[in-house]
């Protein structure tokens, strides 16, 4: 959407979201590799 960007995302919420997102990642990519 126009004026979205990253000047108006609180940073340290940006931070927590991304590692959260991170260690969801591994995590489902963990338990897939234990499904082969």
């Amino acid at each position: 959407r126009p004026g979205d960007d990253l000047d108006n995302v609180d940073r340290h919420a940006l931070e927590v979201m991304t590692e959260a997102i991170t260690h969801a990642a591994t995590t489902l990519s963990q338990d897939a590799g234990a499904l082969d």
